[in-house]
This record gives structure tokens, C-alpha cells and sequence, in this order.
């Protein structure tokens, strides 16, 4: 992966990078589980490499602190993936995650054709699905559910997906917040799901405190730590943390895995591409955006690696 750099200072990133962190907790003696994630530095570094606007990044911001939430109970070689099919302007998202934090993902399509109102995706989306793919290490078979879009807002069709799916009341709430120069400050997530069984006063106390919660955007812009923000707002439910995991915008594409892609294109298009260039030749990455460049001396070494694999 060849990330584009955010920082002049390393000390300064790496400050970033140790606040971009996964708590995840449970409440009132394990009748509630939780994920909060501070995807601040995600969220810019995902921006950077795919050279996204405000609402672009809007979108597939939250996708990226969707599965880093989604991804708290992976283990091993466990990976999920989270995809958007829609019609209208916005076409979607395609966001994955493993076990170790690692995530990556792309806009399908966003059309912008008028001057931004708000940071409202329901005029660019007329209908589609959201779709939850878990490839578990264990699983002979991946494991997918999907559920139609209903309120065009991806953290409540997120919850109608768990309800649907498993029968099981989630919240979800992103929050991204920018400056006045349209700058990332601060980027988080949040994600609480209800065991069943639960009394109706811890439910009505969790809702009390949902309501009340100030912007996870505003907070981490703050540089402050999700631990602080669980132990003050939660009080009242008896949070115990159980978990701190990093997360990264991270993809493990590299030239050889791209050139191995090359050589699944047919010989006679391999062919035309080394006669006529132009060079280098320029591939990106899907994922991540990362840009790969070959000259026509290696696209003519794919071609002689295809023919010799044939025999």
C-alpha cells in the first residue's frame, strides 16, 4: 500500500495514530455490549489517498467507522465486509475489515451535480440494499444478510439490518466533523446492541443517555480518549471496558499482487497494452487508490510468466 502522507512531523502522526483506537465494553452486567471508535486519522488518511470531497467522504467515512466497529469480535483470519447497492446519484460503498483493525473500501459512484445543502445522503440515494458479508475461519460457507434501504441514512439502516437479521435492537451513530475550511477534525463511532431479556428501565436509561450524547466528532476533535468518553457518559450503566484495538486505513495490496491481476487480463490485451502504452503504465488499487506503475519491459515479463504457466 503506498499511503499519501497527512503529516510533515512523525511525532506528530504517531500521536494520531495512537488516539485511532476500537474500545470495545459492555453495560449493567453484560446486558448491553458496545464498540466506540475514534476513526479521526482513518477517516483523513482514506480521504488523502482517494483525494475525496466533503460529502464523498461523508459517505464512505462512515461505511470505514461502520466495519471498524462491525469488526470487534473477529478473530484469527475472520474478515467482514459492509457493501451499499443503491440507485440514483449515490451508487454506494464497498468497505472491508479483518481481525487485526485493517480497513479499506471505495465509493462505487457519486454523482454531484449541485451546490451541497447539507451533509444529508437521502436526496442522492432512491432506493437499493446494505449487505453484511462475515468470512469466519471456522465457516465452510461466508455468512450474508442484506435488507432493503429504508431511511436512506446508512446508521439507521444499519440498525433496521440487526433487527431484521437477528432480531436484535442496535444503535449506530457516526459522526464526522468539519472545519470551516472543510478540513476533518474529528471522526467516531458508536455501536450498542441490547441482549435479550434486558429490563425496560435500563432500556429507557440507555435511550435517556443516547439522546443526550454530545457529537463523537466534536469530542475527538478534542484529541481526548475513547475510554474517558465511555466511563463519563455511561456512567450511570456501570461500563466495564473490555477490549483496545487499533484500527488503520490499511490495504496489503502491493506490485505483485496487482501484476498477478494483470496476468488474469487475456494474452491479446496484454499484447495491445505492450504495443501501444502508453507507459508507465498506471494501475490503482481499487481499495485504497494506491497507484502502481509498470513499463513495457514487465508487462512483456506477465506475458512470458502467462505462456510459460500454460504448458
Amino acid at each position: 500500500m503506498k499511503k499519501k502522507a497527512l503529516y510533515n512531523d512523525p511525532k506528530a502522526y504517531l500521536k494520531a495514530k495512537a488516539r485511532n483506537r476500537r474500545w470495545s465494553f459492555t453495560l449493567k452486567n453484560n446486558q448491553i455490549r458496545g464498540a466506540l471508535v475514534n476513526g479521526t486519522l482513518l477517516v483523513k488518511e482514506m480521504r488523502k489517498n482517494f483525494e475525496l470531497g466533503i460529502l464523498e467522504t461523508y459517505a464512505l467515512g462512515q461505511a470505514y467507522l461502520a466495519v471498524a466497529l462491525l469488526g470487534a469480535n473477529l478473530q484469527g483470519n475472520d474478515y467482514l465486509t459492509l457493501e451499499m447497492n443503491s440507485s440514483g446519484a449515490f451508487k454506494g460503498f464497498y468497505a472491508q475489515t479483518n481481525s487485526r483493525g485493517e480497513i479499506n473500501g471505495y465509493l462505487k459512484s457519486f454523482q454531484i451535480d449541485q451546490k451541497i445543502k447539507s451533509l444529508s445522503l437521502a436526496p442522492f440515494i432512491q432506493g437499493g440494499t446494505i449487505s453484511i458479508t462475515k468470512y469466519l475461519e471456522d465457516a465452510k460457507t461466508p455468512y450474508k444478510g442484506n435488507v432493503a434501504i429504508k431511511f436512506k441514512n446508512i446508521a439507521e439502516d444499519l440498525s433496521l439490518y440487526f433487527l431484521q437479521s437477528e432480531q436484535t435492537p442496535t444503535t449506530f451513530i457516526f459522526s464526522i466533523k468539519f472545519d470551516k475550511k472543510g478540513e476533518i477534525s474529528g471522526a467516531g463511532g458508536l455501536f450498542l446492541q441490547v441482549f435479550p431479556g434486558t429490563p425496560s428501565e435500563i432500556l429507557d436509561e440507555t435511550d435517556k443517555i443516547i439522546t443526550s450524547l454530545p457529537s463523537l466528532g466534536d469530542y475527538f476533535a478534542g484529541k481526548k480518549m475513547g475510554d474517558d468518553y465511555i466511563k463519563e457518559y455511561f456512567q450511570n450503566l456501570e461500563p466495564k471496558i473490555l477490549d483496545k484495538h487499533r484500527v488503520e486505513f490499511w490495504c496489503r495490496c502491493n506490485s505483485q499482487r496487482i501484476a498477478d491481476y494483470l496476468k488474469l487480463l487475456q494474452t491479446n490485451e496484454l499484447q495491445k497494452i505492450a504495443a501501444e502504452g502508453p507507459f508507465p503504465l498506471e494501475i490503482k488499487c481499487n481499495k485504497c487508490n494506491s497507484p502502481y506503475y509498470f513499463d513495457k519491459k514487465e508487462i512483456l515479463q506477465i506475458i512470458a510468466d502467462k505462456k510459460k504457466e500454460k504448458k
